[in-house]
């Protein structure tokens, strides 16, 4: 139900931040979007495990204030004024999620860079914690909530330093970083690295925030205003699909095959995803045309 619920929601708010936004820019609210979703990530990890290792009743807390923070967004979203002349009464209308012709290149690319982007939170927030008790040898919930909130974190804030790169740059260079980023994760799997691990999630972090900005930002803007929320719903399911299926997958394979091969295999496919979707968002670069000879 609670995806369901966050389905529904997010293809909706990501409109309603577009129609709200004083200038209609698409890249303030790429950035937004992009900001909210990767901060959000690391700081719900990093929360929680600090709920479980500072606070009594961990099983409740967390849900009590994810509770608070529901009821908030609620009365927000029911005092957000419309951007229409006059409002009709309350109609609760399904759109389909779609993606027009129009629409579609970009899309592809967008859908592309967000899956390896999305994957690389994926594998992480299911897997990362138990990683990173084997390699600082520990199995204090601190420290996988700090080595997933280094990923996500870093995430977030390249975003704001970076917010003004172009986005075909943006998701090329980010998904380049992307790569670099889980391939030294997966060597810190194979070489017992903490080090290592800790740079790869920055590295891989602040790649995964700059490719999915920049892929968020070229597609914003090819969306045709009467089709926003239904492209917008499409690329989210996109999105879950790839933060949760890589992980599904990686669930079934790491009994029979352990968790550090399983990171092997799965931060490099991860890695080669991220190196496609770097050469599809050059080819897409502007080319200047030559100065006509007189």
């Amino acid at each position: 139900m609670q995806g369901l619920a966050t389905g529904l929601a997010l293809g909706a708010a990501s409109a309603a931040l577009f129609d709200r936004h004083p200038r209609r820019d698409p890249r303030g609210v790429g950035l937004i979007n992009g900001v909210v979703s990767a901060g959000g990530m690391g700081l719900r990890v990093l929360v929680s495990a600090a709920f479980v290792e500072l606070l009594p009743a961990p099983r409740v807390l967390p849900y009590v204030a994810l509770f608070v923070l529901f009821t908030i967004a609620f009365s927000g979203a029911l005092r957000m004024p419309e951007p229409v002349a006059s409002r009709s009464p309350l109609q609760l209308t399904p759109q389909r999620p779609g993606v027009p012709p129009t629409a579609r290149p970009a899309f592809l690319i967008a859908a592309l860079g967000v899956t390896s982007s999305w994957s690389i939170g994926g594998l992480p927030l299911s897997f990362g914690p138990q990683l990173a008790d084997g390699l600082f040898h520990t199995t204090d919930p601190l420290v996988g909530g700090v080595s997933v909130f280094a990923l996500a974190g870093s995430a977030a804030l390249a975003q704001l330093v970076f917010r003004r790169t172009q986005p075909w740059v943006g998701t090329a260079a980010g998904s380049v970083a992307l790569a670099t980023g889980m391939a030294l994760i997966v060597g810190a799997a194979s070489s017992d690295s903490s080090a290592l691990y800790l740079g790869g999630a920055v590295v891989g972090g602040a790649g995964f925030g700059v490719a999915f900005l920049g892929a968020l930002r070229a597609l914003s803007a090819a969306i045709p205003s009467e089709h926003r929320g239904a492209v917008m719903s499409a690329f989210y399911i996109v999105a879950y699909a790839s933060l949760s299926l890589p992980a599904i997958l990686a669930g079934i394979l790491v009994t029979p095959l352990g968790l550090r091969p399983t990171f092997e295999i799965f931060g490099s496919v991860i890695a080669a995803l991220a190196l496609v979707v770097a050469f599809l968002a050059w080819r897409t670069r502007p080319v200047t045309q030559p100065a006509a000879r007189c």
